[in-house]
């Protein structure tokens, strides 16, 4: 398992991260990551508006990204890096937001009041890649999204699909692998959102959307 996670409630500042490039160096990634952010957090929860706020978490994942970068190289952890799902919930206005972000495969979902799931992020992969080539409509990647995050066999699938299926794992993006990694960044409502959910591959490779959204829902809200 090469996964790590930053839990701040007090600073409402969640994250997850998956370590790539083997057992040893995906570990140390993801690990060291993990580390800066929580150092790092405050300046992220303090800053006054949503504007500020991705500016300063881009500040801070560029410098962590350049951090990461030199150490590997020092210690010779050739190939170490990582996903990464953030997200910092905060009062705007009178409004409840999430400033959400995103490298990699891991991902953010929101529950939404109607107890339907939304992937609130879209993978660094070469699925999306190949989606995105001109080669398909929106409405045609979409629909493609949608099928292969709820397949539950792989007889199910025509065989474009599963030409898609067998790349589902090979990412284009990961903070550590250059100098030029950075994540999306973007400041959502959480108007009609019930509850927000970060993943790895881990769980959203193997869980269906909608296995994910009826576990979400019979999980209680904590007291925070």
């Amino acid at each position: 398992n090469e996964d790590s996670w930053v839990s701040l409630p007090k600073k409402k500042v969640f994250a997850v991260f998956d370590g790539v490039g083997g057992r040893a160096a995906g570990n140390f990634a993801s690990d060291f990551i993990a580390r800066d952010l929580e150092v790092t957090a405050s300046s992220i929860a303090s800053a006054p508006t949503s504007s500020e706020k991705e500016k300063v978490l881009k500040e801070i994942f560029k410098q962590i990204n350049s951090d990461l970068l030199k150490e590997t190289r020092k210690l010779g952890l050739d190939g170490s890096s990582t996903t990464a799902s953030f997200v910092h919930i905060f009062k705007e206005e009178g409004q409840t937001k999430a400033l959400i972000a995103n490298i990699g495969d891991s991902r953010a979902y929101l529950l939404m009041e109607d107890g339907t799931l939304v992937q609130a992020t879209e993978d660094d992969s070469r699925i999306n890649l190949i989606l995105q080539s001109g080669t398909y409509t929106p409405e045609q990647a979409e629909a493609s999204k949608q099928k292969l995050n709820n397949v539950e066999k792989a007889e199910d699938l025509t065989e474009e699909e599963m030409r898609l299926f067998d790349v589902r794992n090979e990412i284009t993006s990961a903070l550590g692998a250059s100098t030029q990694e950075a994540p999306t960044v973007r400041t959502i409502s959480l108007e009609g959102v019930r509850k927000i959910l970060l993943t790895t591959d881990g769980i959203h490779d193997p869980l269906t959307d909608r296995i994910i959204a009826e576990t979400l829902a019979q999980e209680k809200p904590s007291s925070e």
